[in-house]
């Protein structure tokens, strides 16, 4: 048990994880509703999609095929759906479809 631990504690990712514990800390000190569940709950959604695109990478860097056109075919894709609702407006099934069929392209196209 004392070898595991000395082991868990001599990687970087325990110090980056006790660095985000104490950063927590301090925040929620100066600012108690930062731990607040509904400020986490927010957090969460802000940060899905971001979740999303990552978890797709995860499994095409896992699979051995790394690609790293997906961060630039997701800000053209955000790009062109960003400026066809400032003109157009838009549904949310018609804004799905365009984000489709523009990304499809740009897919073969960086491929």
């Amino acid at each position: 048990m004392k070898t595991f631990l000395k082991r868990f504690i001599k990687q970087k990712e325990f110090s980056i994880f006790t660095i985000l514990i104490i950063v927590a800390v301090i925040i929620t000190m100066q600012n108690s509703v930062f731990i607040s569940p509904s400020n986490l709950i927010d957090i969460l959604r802000s940060n899905s999609i971001m979740g999303i695109i990552a978890f797709g990478m995860l499994l095409v860097i896992i699979t051995g095929g790394i690609d790293v056109s997906v961060g630039a075919m997701t800000a053209m894709v955000t790009v062109i759906i960003g400026s066809y609702m400032a003109r157009f407006g838009g549904n949310l099934l018609t804004v799905f479809l365009l984000a489709s069929l523009s990304g499809t392209p740009l897919y073969k196209k960086i491929r």
